[in-house]
């Protein structure tokens, strides 16, 4: 028979206490206001759990990312193997010697402090133990942890708690630089400062910046606080715009420049390769904005130009001229692009879109009509890109122009860890250029209606399943466009060439309707 009851009633401390003196087995569910917790236990040692916060779960992989046990490109990695034979990321990585048997103990330990963290604070909420459920039967490499010593310190978090809340009221207070520079401050305070930067961030934007969890980073703002080196700062104060650095200041970041235009280069070259909510778009994302963050810009934002062959950021050179960041000059001009800035309001889901347009070969762009039209019809608000017309003079018609090509990819391609998968991105852009190469059919008024129905049904389906993997909403869309007539489809297609989100539909839709299709060219 399984114990049951409210934590009103019988405190999770209480539980816990009672499960591990009594060598319990089984798996204790908890439920509070819609959010669920679960924990596993093996002769009253927690095993495993997961937490659901809003229907949301934070999945292993996160864990390991956050703590940087394992690299973005690793988990990548790992993610597709297992995506195919079932098994689960830890097996895969261990033996691969990826990540040791200890430090998969102390990112399940570093999960399992972090749920208790939550559950701990509820006041109410329904729980059940079972003894006849397991979370994890299969593991390869079980974990053994002591309830025992996640008690104790459970307890003194509550305690903490306390005080830091009269500092941090809640996850939601914003924090800024407050006074001098800490001397010699904990690897706790760093990482916080240094993911604060000079921006106005919430404590819950720090908790998932830093990777500490929610105890460690609102305990250390608040020692922070308390040492006068950063303030909690009002509503009115943090929407107050930052003072800019000076530009000689700017220029002098190279290395941080290089490495936020590196990040920027992997998420180029991933985008053709996984969908955009997987671990190794969201790194180089959060790689790259925890950079151009900290930069405090103007309202012009950040640009980058290149003239006479050497990258000028902010219309200056820099102090120590970077080769990476010339290669991306040049590899911009390689799509006419002569500069572009990047606003300070800039969103993940714009670098998204502009990556994707980088991607694409140059003469994929010209096909779609030019990188200047292919910009325009993206909309990217706080993007700014002057394009340079493609005409020469009259003296060089007739002959063969060659342009500078550059090494930016070449660069990147080379990074360690990177997964080699160019035959996957080749064969999808292949596909692109396949859309657009055949000509434009003639489309009718009833086709019209038709197109518009697919439309509607696909925009539904992305807003469902686009950010739940690659394979779950490809399917979905693929199907809607297999309904159309293969001179309507191509239309269909060939409007959607410039939308990243439609990658990896195009080169499914294609695959399955490329004899229909080529009959048309």
């Amino acid at each position: 028979m399984a114990l049951e009851g409210n934590i009103s009633e019988f405190s999770l401390p209480e539980i816990l206490q009672l499960i591990a003196s009594q060598r319990k087995s089984g798996v204790l569910s908890l439920e509070h206001e819609g959010d669920e917790a679960a924990l596993d236990f093996d002769e009253g040692s927690i095993t495993g759990g997961y937490y659901r916060h809003q229907g949301k779960q934070k999945h292993l992989s996160e864990y390991l990312f956050q703590s940087n046990l394992v690299s973005a490109d690793r988990l990548a990695e790992a993610d597709d193997v297992c995506a195919k034979t079932k098994a689960p990321v830890e097996e895969y990585l261990i033996e691969m010697g990826y990540l040791s048997k200890e430090d998969f103990e102390e990112a399940i330990r570093f999960k399992i402090q972090e749920i208790l963290d939550e559950v701990f604070t509820w006041l109410d909420g329904h729980y059940v133990f079972d003894v006849k459920l397991k979370l994890y039967p299969k593991t390869k490499y079980p974990v053994l942890l002591s309830t025992d010593g996640f008690l104790l310190e459970g307890m003194r978090r509550l305690d903490e708690w306390l005080r830091i809340r009269k500092i941090v009221p809640d996850l939601d207070a914003i924090v800024r630089r407050g006074g001098p520079a800490a001397e010699d401050p904990s690897p706790e305070h760093a990482k916080v400062l240094e993911f604060l930067g000079d921006r106005h961030l919430s404590v819950a934007q720090l908790v998932e910046l830093t990777g500490l969890g929610k105890f460690v980073t609102a305990q250390s703002t608040a020692e922070l606080v308390e040492l006068g080196v950063v303030a909690i700062v009002s509503g009115e104060q943090a929407a107050a715009p930052l003072p800019a650095p000076p530009l000689p200041a700017l220029r002098t970041q190279t290395a941080a420049l290089a490495f936020m235009v590196k990040q920027w280069g992997l998420l180029v070259r991933y985008i053709t390769q996984y969908p955009f909510n997987h671990t190794a778009i969201l790194g180089a994302l959060e790689e790259f904005f925890t950079v151009f963050n900290g930069l405090a810009l103007e309202a012009g934002g950040l640009s980058f130009e290149l003239r006479d062959f050497q990258m000028l950021v902010g219309g200056a050179a820099l102090d120590r001229p970077d080769e990476l960041l010339n290669q991306f000059g040049l590899y911009l001009d390689l799509y006419h692009v002569k500069r572009v800035a990047l606003l300070p309001q800039l969103k993940g889901e714009e670098l998204i879109a502009l990556s994707y347009l980088l991607s694409l070969p140059p003469d994929v762009v010209a096909a779609a009509g030019g990188m200047a039209d292919a910009l325009r019809g993206l909309r990217l608000q706080h993007v700014r890109a002057d394009v340079v017309p493609v005409s020469y003079d009259a003296a060089f018609r007739g002959e063969k122009i060659f342009r500078i090509p550059s090494r930016f990819p070449e660069f990147i391609e080379e990074m360690p860890g990177l997964p080699a998968q160019k035959h996957l991105r080749d064969h999808a852009l292949a596909s692109l250029r396949l859309v657009l190469r055949l000509p434009p059919p003639r489309v009718f008024p009833p086709d019209l209606l038709d197109m518009e129905e697919v439309e509607h049904l696909t925009n539904k389906l992305l807003g469902v399943y686009a950010r739940s993997g690659r394979d779950k909403y490809i399917e979905k869309l693929v199907q809607c466009v297999m309904k159309l007539r293969p001179t309507v489809r191509l239309t269909f297609l060939r409007r959607k060439v410039l939308d990243v989100r439609w990658l990896f539909p195009i080169d499914n839709a294609v695959a399955l309707s490329q004899a229909e299709l080529e009959k048309l060219g």
